[in-house]
């Protein structure tokens, strides 16, 4: 008689959605740092720190932060998951883009981060929140990309192209890690608003600059080039138009950029004669086909600020033509 072993495998005590979270965590974690800063240049400073959460950038000691979070520091002092210690001096910081690179010496075994795409990131998107709020070390919080592309105004910065999450973020977050479920960091956590003082008691309102953006002006300041430029910007976000969805809805163009959002002051809600609007499909930017979202950006990446381009859209089945002038952030 033939006998068949049977073999019975433990079944995860978790979720699906739970493993994805534990494991993006698990990945993510040990390339957040804490950041204490004190206003002192002694080796044993008195008073109460200044505290932040930091992401490091590579194995020999860059880490990103806010600048907002170094702001006045005579003395940083940096601490790692694994309880190591390290101080730590400013390579450079960009207080208009609210980003700063401070280095470590003597450091080993140090974990970059993963990077995600924050060009990628979709609405309804589940995001976790890692860093050291009100001392805290190494709190998690979770939630979902709540709106993309906000603009804030907040200590004396204009920001544009935030990521909104209703991710917990409270004060020590502000440089840490927004990352998404494969543990990439697609944000450094910045601010949580409440908005004007009748709405001081608002929640779920936390905000984060996009990786791309971040990595961007961070490795310019490690370069110590002259500015820390980040991409064009006409404050739009789109998908792809199909020939699917063409067919669909009986639309005579094929393809193209379809407008989702359209922020309300930026230079595409201003375009003249016709201001850019949802629903939009854009098909021609001077002179030159666009057949998806990454054509666009191809011709956009092209422009300086102070620019025109000269956009051909459809709207309602009508072809129509506008122009813009790009801008980018100031320096």
């Amino acid at each position: 008689m033939l006998l068949l072993a049977s073999f019975s495998f433990p079944e995860s005590a978790f979720s699906y959605s739970e493993d994805a979270v534990i494991s993006a965590v698990r990945r993510a974690k040990p390339s957040v740092v804490n950041i204490d800063t004190y206003a002192q240049a002694t080796m044993n400073p008195s008073g109460s720190p200044g505290i932040g959460s930091g992401v490091i950038m590579s194995a020999d000691g860059y880490i990103i932060t806010n600048a907002h979070v170094i702001r006045r520091a005579r003395q940083i002092r940096v601490s790692m998951p694994d309880g190591r210690k390290y101080s730590a001096g400013l390579v450079r910081a960009s207080p208009d883009h609210d980003i700063a690179v401070i280095k470590i010496e003597g450091a080993k075994n140090l974990k970059p981060a993963s990077w995600g795409n924050s060009d990628l990131l979709e609405l309804g998107q589940a995001v976790i929140a890692i860093g050291n709020p009100l001392r805290f070390n190494w709190t998690v919080t979770v939630g979902v990309v709540s709106a993309l592309g906000r603009n804030v105004n907040a200590k004396g910065i204009h920001y544009r192209d935030l990521i909104q999450t209703d991710a917990a973020i409270n004060p020590g977050n502000s440089g840490g890690a927004l990352v998404n479920t494969r543990g990439e960091v697609i944000g450094i956590n910045t601010l949580v608003y409440t908005g004007d003082y009748q709405y001081s008691h608002a929640q779920g309102l936390s905000f984060a600059i996009p990786i791309n953006q971040v990595l961007e002006v961070a490795r310019g300041l490690i370069q110590k080039k002259g500015t820390a430029r980040l991409k064009p910007w006409v404050g739009i976000s789109g998908t792809d138009f199909t020939r699917e969805m063409a067919e669909q809805y009986g639309y005579s163009v094929k393809s193209g950029l379809l407008i989702v959002g359209v922020i309300e002051g930026s230079p595409a809600s201003r375009a003249n004669p016709t201001p850019l609007l949802r629903g939009d499909i854009l098909s021609d930017a001077d002179g030159r086909s666009i057949i998806g979202v990454s054509d666009f950006k191809g011709i956009l990446s092209s422009k300086r600020p102070g620019q025109a381009l000269k956009i051909c859209f459809w709207r309602n089945g009508k072809r129509a033509e506008t122009t813009l002038i790009v801008e980018q952030l100031s320096q």
